[in-house]
Order: C-alpha cells, then structure tokens, then sequence
C-alpha cells in the first residue's frame, strides 16, 4: 500500500526532505525525524514542497530563532558572563558582535565558490565562441 504524507506535518517533511539532501541516509532520516522508513521515502520522492510553501516555514523559522535569541538574551545578566570562563566570555563577544553586524548590516559578504566557477565557464565558454567566430572570420577574409 503507497505511503501519502497528508497526515505527516509538512515541516516533519522539510526537515527529512534537507536531511535526505544532505546526503544522509533513509534510515538516519527516519530515525532522526520520527518517521517510517516507507515515509521518509515517500517525502524524498514527493513533489509537493512548493518554494511557497517553503518560504513560509523559513519565515517562520527566522520569527521563531529571533524569540529564541530575544528570550535567551533577556535571560542572561552582567553576573552571568561574570561567572563565565574567559574562553566563553570571548566567545560571548565575539558572536555579540558578528550578530551585530549582520543586524547593521555590516556583515561579510558571502563568497560562493560554486558560482564562481559556474560563472568564469561561461565567461570561457563565450570567449572561446568569440575566437573560434575571429578565427573563421580571419580564414573567410584572406
């Protein structure tokens, strides 16, 4: 009998179906999440995870990491990092102030080495199009 997900939360389903992504197992997977091996297959194989749907619980997740960070900083005082090892306290600071910046927007900007590359083929690709063009061009006027 075919395994359907409408009884399986639909983040239950990202959460495997990013897992799956990363490279893990099925079985990892459905241990990891709570699922049946069967589910977890049916989740990797499903089309049904929208980008809209996917949008939402990412602005959802960004909501609820922002409570998350909010509470824990609401609940840590001056005494606290006091009592911290000095280690903790740098470290304290130092994620402080990367956080900070991101806020500002100041933060580093992302270098993807993929893009990179997949930008300097075509760059190649092009060129090597524009020779091979010069070249005939150079035999046909001779």
């Amino acid at each position: 009998m075919p395994v359907t997900l409408e009884r399986t939360p639909i983040q239950n389903q990202f959460y495997a179906k990013a897992l799956l992504e990363m490279g893990m197992g099925i079985g990892t997977v459905a241990r990891k999440v709570g699922m049946g091996k069967d589910t977890v297959t049916a989740v990797r194989d499903s089309q049904n995870l929208s980008p809209t749907i996917y949008e939402r619980i990412k602005s959802r997740l960004s909501h609820k990491w922002a409570r998350l960070a909010d509470d824990t900083l609401d609940l840590m005082d001056r005494d606290d990092i006091k009592k911290a090892s000095v280690n903790a306290r740098a470290w304290i600071a130092g994620v402080a102030t990367d956080k900070l910046q991101d806020l500002e927007g100041k933060n580093r900007p992302t270098f993807n080495i993929v893009t990179v590359v997949t930008d300097t083929q075509r760059a190649v690709d092009r060129l090597n199009s524009e020779l091979t063009l010069l070249r005939q061009a150079s035999n046909t006027s001779v």
